[in-house]
């Protein structure tokens, strides 16, 4: 009898783990039973005897494969493994990823290409789900999902498998097992399953000690240096630090409000006991237990995400009032993309603003199907802007608060982390672990670092000066800040001057009435940087948002080595050193 099939996930914050368990649940309706895994729980050397393994990949960072996946991949490029290491295996890959960024889908292309040498069989072609486009990655999910069941179907490989019935509807995924209802041999199974699922977890809680705002009272941008106590905790210059959000009150308020669930049930102790032995409990760093309802709308419901169609087809399928019930399947409907974009992802609707719209359908909904509704809160992802060699007691990182007005005159939205950030009072703790960030700061003696940031892209470079110097390396760093003014939104302008290693040049768009951007004071200094580049004694390092920063960079150091006389193509050469790691980029969208 063939394995059921086996589905892989390589996530960083925890959307392709979100998207696994909906294929695992497509499957499901299937009459398969399939096991879901992430890349760092499965034993590699069993892969080669399973017959089928479907695998959603992100990307993290300038093309790497996820943090659950980094020693799996290590594993995967080993020189011993045989041609044929995969040869009994068909497989199929979705990756994830957002074409604002050159390295689009960079994870799952390697992993497709990688299985292929190693003597795999595509089940079917790679799907590239891509963020930015219209309908979200979930777009190229629901394609992956149809795929895969239908090459399933066609193999006859499973011959309990059935055809994808999209009104079927499962078991809910968890059991509410209330502590008042359980006996203590059940409650002490129950406690034993959820310390199983925190095992393996990296996170770790930290206290804020302060939290300033700093840039100008009259600038339109808010924008904090949070600092944490750090105990113990060690990270390097470029590292990130993933931070746990949890929900901002007024979106609780408004979902308890449109959910009208009483004060008793909110509060009543129970612990989720998974309906499936291949499921997943929800991450330990979020939610511990026993615990209440009240406590998974702040701390597990995604409630200000944007909703995909599944969360309306799960609406649907409760809704008893007609008027509500015809339009929520109007939203599931894939072939209606127009009226779901318009009402949902244009105006960046929430699952919260939904709830309250469709008023007599949510406060029928069972309780259990909240935990399948509704996403896992994902962490977010901020560059660290202190040095632990100058002070290893504290973390500290810069968050631009985010908040942008929306249609149809609703209010505006906030940004979940950067607003639980902002609002932090002292001595709250808040979960965070560290990851090895994406550019590599060790050059070789005599290298110089020249650093360009715009805005809170300036963080890591405050480290790495801030690191050298601590650490009693002179080795002047370069750094080309830009910025809208001196008194706005200069990130560490008074602290500069400290560093004897730091060579700052700043650029003020809005100080006079010629805009200077980063790249004008790069050409500025064509001579000292083309000498560098001409030795080959340089790195660039740029961090800041993507879009048109990270393009007007790489134009102007092309400029640089043409105007130079390094290279008459200067294009063709920025583009060498940006494959030699001597030109590397950190931005976000």
């Amino acid at each position: 009898m063939p394995s059921t099939p086996l589905i892989l996930y390589g996530t960083e914050t925890g959307t392709a783990r979100d998207s696994a368990e909906a294929l695992v649940e497509a499957l499901r309706i299937c009459d398969l039973n399939p096991r879901l895994s992430g890349f760092d729980e499965i034993e590699f050397s069993s892969l080669p005897d399973e017959d089928i393994i479907v695998a959603v990949v992100a990307t993290s960072g300038q093309g790497q494969v996820p943090s659950n996946m980094r020693e799996f991949w290590r594993k995967m490029l080993a020189r011993n493994l045989p041609a044929n290491f995969f040869s009994k295996t068909k497989f199929a890959i979705a990756a994830l990823g957002d074409s604002n960024y050159s390295e689009f889908n960079f994870a799952g292309k390697k992993f497709y290409r990688r299985m292929l040498g190693l003597g795999a069989t595509e089940l079917t072609p790679i799907v590239l789900c891509d963020d930015q486009h219209q309908n979200g990655a979930d777009d190229g999910i629901e394609k992956f999902k149809i795929a895969v069941i239908d090459e399933l179907l066609a193999s006859k490989l499973y011959p309990e498998m059935v055809a994808f019935d999209s009104e079927k509807q499962l078991p809910p995924k968890y059991v509410i097992r209330y502590v008042d209802e359980v006996t203590a041999e059940e409650k002490e199974e129950l406690a034993k399953a959820a310390e199983a699922a925190s095992i393996g977890s990296d996170f770790f809680f930290l206290e804020v000690k302060h939290n300033e705002r700093v840039t100008d009272e009259d600038h339109f941008q808010d924008t904090r240096l949070i600092t944490f106590a750090n105990d113990g905790h060690a990270y390097n210059p470029g590292d990130v630090a993933q931070v746990q959000p949890v929900n901002l009150s007024e979106s609780v308020d408004l979902v308890l409000d449109s959910l009208k669930i009483d004060a008793q049930t909110l509060d009543r102790e129970f612990y989720l006991e998974k309906s499936s032995p291949h499921g997943l409990l929800p991450p330990a760093h979020i939610i511990e237990y026993p615990t209440t309802l009240r406590k998974c709308f702040h701390n597990l419901f995604d409630i200000q995400g944007i909703p995909n169609r599944a969360f309306f087809k799960h609406l649907s399928r409760i809704a008893t009032n007609p008027m509500e019930k015809e339009r929520l399947i109007e939203l599931a409907d894939l072939n209606n993309l127009d009226d779901y974009l318009d009402y949902a992802r244009q105006p960046r609707r929430s699952m919260a603003e939904v709830l309250r719209d469709f008023h007599a359908t949510a406060p029928i909904i069972p309780i259990p199907r909240l935990f399948e509704m509704f996403p896992t809160i994902r962490t977010r992802s901020f560059s660290i802007a202190s040095s632990h060699a100058a002070s290893p007691q504290a973390l500290q990182l810069l968050v631009a608060r985010v908040e942008f007005k929306r249609r149809y005159r609703l209010p505006a939205r906030f940004g979940l982390c950067s607003n639980f950030l902002a609002r932090l009072s002292i001595g709250t703790r808040v979960a965070i672990r560290f990851k090895e960030g994406t550019m590599d700061f060790n050059t070789p003696q005599g290298v110089t670092k020249v650093c360009i940031a715009t805005g809170t892209g300036v963080a890591p470079f405050r480290s790495v000066i801030a690191e050298a110097y601590a650490n009693g390396d002179h080795m002047p760093i370069m750094l080309f800040f830009g910025c809208r003014g001196r008194a706005l939104d200069y990130y560490f302008g008074d602290e500069w001057p400290n560093y004897s290693n730091a060579v700052v040049q700043p650029a003020f768009s809005r100080d006079s009435s010629k805009k200077v951007y980063v790249q004008d004071v790069l050409r500025e200094n064509t001579a000292l940087l083309g000498r560098f580049i001409g030795q080959n004694r340089v790195t660039f390092y740029v961090a800041g948002s993507s879009g048109q920063m990270p393009k007007d960079v790489r134009t102007a150091l092309s400029d640089i080595v043409t105007n130079a006389g390094i290279s008459s193509d200067g294009p063709g050469l920025v583009a060498k050193m940006e494959l030699a790691r001597l030109l590397q980029f950190e931005t976000w969208f």
